[in-house]
C-alpha cells in the first residue's frame, strides 16, 4: 500500500526513486520503526555544467527540486496519518537551523541522513563521496524522508 499512496503523488515517476526500510534498531529513541525515502533525479544537463563547484543554475535547481521533494513528503505524510499511522517528515536538506545548531557547528552531522535509509531500503550504495549513489539515476541524488510507524512491506524498494 505504501508503493500505492508514493506513487500516486509523484508528477512523473520515472524521474523519481523511493523505497521503504525498517529502521527500528537504529530509531532506538524515537517511536517510528519505518522510513520512507524519495530521490528525484537531478537535471543532467545542469550537472554536467558544473566544472569549478556550484553555479548559480545548479543552486536553483536544487532549491526547486528540494521544494518539489517536501511537498511530496508533505503530502505522503498526510495520506499516511489520515489513515491512522504516526509520521514525521525529515527536511530535504540541512536547514538553516540545523546549520546554526551546536552540534552540527562542532561535527558537521546533522540529526538524520537520507542516504542512510536510501542504501537501508536498498536503493544504492555510499559512494567514495560519501554520496549515495543508485544504479537509475547514479550519485547527486537529492532525497527527503518520512519516518513513520507505518507496518513495513515485503517489497522493500520499486
Amino acid at each position: 500500500m505504501i508503493r500505492k499512496i508514493i506513487h500516486k503523488h509523484l508528477s512523473n515517476p520515472e524521474e523519481f526513486i523511493s523505497g521503504f526500510a525498517f529502521l527500528g534498531e537504529i530509531l532506538t529513541d524515537l517511536p517510528f520503526q519505518g522510513g520512507i525515502v524519495i530521490g528525484k533525479k537531478p537535471d543532467d544537463t545542469i550537472i554536467d555544467s558544473i566544472t569549478g563547484g556550484p553555479t548559480p543554475a545548479y543552486f536553483s535547481h536544487f532549491t526547486a527540486v528540494n521544494k518539489e521533494l517536501f511537498r511530496l513528503t508533505w503530502n505522503i505524510a498526510t495520506e499516511i496519518t489520515g489513515l491512522g499511522f504516526g509520521c514525521a517528515i525529515v527536511e530535504p536538506t540541512v536547514s538553516e537551523e540545523t546549520i546554526n545548531g551546536e552540534i552540527y557547528r562542532h561535527t558537521l552531522r546533522s540529526p538524520f541522513l537520507h542516504k542512510m535509509t536510501g542504501t537501508m531500503a536498498g536503493l544504492g550504495w555510499i559512494g567514495k563521496t560519501d554520496l549515495i549513489i543508485t544504479k537509475q539515476f547514479g550519485p547527486m541524488l537529492p532525497l527527503a524522508s518520512l519516518l513513520t510507524d507505518y507496518p513495513p512491506e515485503n517489497d522493500q524498494h520499486q
